[in-house]
């Protein structure tokens, strides 16, 4: 994992935004706080890659689309590194 520049571990929406997603989370109205989506969005024309946490059902869910169309989704270690990060910090571990 990295170090940051204040010499602290990073956290996952550091390490995801130093990969070039950009953060949301949505949430569905009907349901408590912990059923909320965490998702990570990367638009690099032309591709689309999405990470998305759900913290009800604990699942994580991935897309990638190139020219619109649906590709295989690929990550490197730091990557894994990040979901791996958000997972730890949403809890699934305990």
């Amino acid at each position: 994992m990295k170090i940051g520049r204040e010499n602290r571990r990073m956290t996952a929406k550091e390490m995801f935004e130093e990969l070039g997603y950009i953060f949301t989370k949505e949430s569905n109205l009907d349901h408590e706080e912990k059923e909320h989506l965490f998702i990570y969005k990367r638009y690099h024309e032309p591709h689309y890659s999405e990470i998305s946490f759900n913290n009800s059902t604990k699942l994580v869910a991935f897309q990638n689309e190139c020219y619109g169309q649906h590709s295989f989704t690929l990550f490197g270690q730091e990557t894994i590194k990040a979901i791996h990060q958000q997972v730890k910090e949403l809890g699934w571990f305990e």
